[in-house]
């Protein structure tokens, strides 16, 4: 089975990507050390909803569509959500509402 290939530019320098499972295409993982500036926040959110993998897409494809949003990861086993975002352009709690409004709300 062939897989199609997806090129990403990233602004930040020195991240090699891996290539990608298509059901994983919203989660970017660099490989190696990561070069971010200033430009990069990282959030980490509680979110008991999460049961399963399809969960977990279906966070991918939400918070992933949000402009500003560079990396999701949720995980079923831990119950929350990493994501990676410049702040200029998205906020916590706008990343919060999103997930609330596709059935995964944030804890506080």
């Amino acid at each position: 089975m062939t897989v199609p290939v997806f090129l990403v530019h990233i602004p930040h320098k020195g991240i090699q990507w891996e290539d990608k499972d298509p059901h994983d295409l919203l989660t970017y993982t660099p490989k190696g050390e990561v070069d971010m500036n200033d430009t990069v926040s990282r959030v980490t959110l509680t979110v008991p909803g999460i049961n399963c993998g399809h969960c977990e897409t279906t966070i991918r494809e939400e918070v992933g569509a949000i402009a500003g949003v560079s990396q999701v990861s949720p995980s079923h086993q831990t119950k929350s959500v990493v994501v990676e975002f410049d702040p200029a352009a998205v906020s916590p709690d706008q990343i919060s509402a999103v997930l609330a409004e596709a059935g995964y709300p944030a804890q506080n």
